[in-house]
């Protein structure tokens, strides 16, 4: 069960432990889900990567945008485990 949560908004520079990745993962796996099915699967982006979105984000129609701001504090965030079903 989940004992706790916090919302965390921001960010140094310190590499998140690939530990810590798998123990989440784990703890995601273990949560209830539809039918058994878990549909989710887990991708760790790194930092090639991370600059390859940032680039798609800057030369998309929505530089300028009240959001952009936003999408810059985000890409400075030190790992991404991205999350998809």
């Amino acid at each position: 069960t989940i004992l706790s949560r916090r919302t965390v908004h921001e960010f140094d520079d310190t590499p998140v432990d690939d530990g810590v990745i798998k123990r989440a993962i784990e703890c995601a796996i273990a949560a209830p889900n539809r039918l058994l099915t878990e549909p989710w699967r887990f991708i760790q982006l790194g930092p090639k990567t991370i600059s390859k979105v940032e680039e798609l984000q800057k030369a998309s129609k929505n530089v300028g945008d009240a959001n952009e701001g936003a999408f810059v504090k985000f890409t400075n965030i030190p790992g991404w485990l991205v999350v998809t079903t």
